[in-house]
């Protein structure tokens, strides 16, 4: 399932190049301490999917720390806003969205949904720097 959306990752990748330098640079710099765990050439070690599953309030605890997790979902839905409570603020996601955010220190979680959604959330591990070369 990855071979085939290699484009899609990278884009991704290069999306928040773009909009969040620092922030990539930052991730970069822990990735290539191990090129074996990398997805192609990008900051992201792990993609984890979603679907059809709403989430309860949480803090994405697998995660890089200080760097950003980039969330887009996908499908026939309506509803399914991310929600920040701190904030009282809540996202309206259209099928295709890119939402970069820290997901390990930000609060969040899902409104409920109707339809088909698949939430795919682009990260780097925490723990990279443990596995080695």
């Amino acid at each position: 399932m990855l071979v085939g959306n290699e484009r899609l990752i990278k884009l991704v990748d290069e999306l928040y190049k773009f909009w969040l330098g620092d922030f990539y640079a930052r991730q970069r710099a822990e990735i290539e301490k191990v090129q074996s765990w990398r997805l192609w050439e990008t900051v992201f070690s792990t993609i984890y999917l979603a679907k059809n599953f709403r989430t309860a309030y949480h803090f994405d605890g697998g995660n890089l720390k200080g760097v950003m997790t980039a969330l887009m979902p996908m499908g026939d839905f309506k509803g399914g806003e991310l929600v920040f409570p701190r904030w009282r603020y809540a996202i309206g996601f259209r099928p295709g969205d890119l939402l970069l955010f820290n997901s390990a220190e930000i609060l969040h979680g899902n409104l409920p949904f109707e339809g088909d959604r698949l939430s795919a959330a682009f990260y780097c591990e925490s723990r990279i720097g443990e596995c080695g070369g």
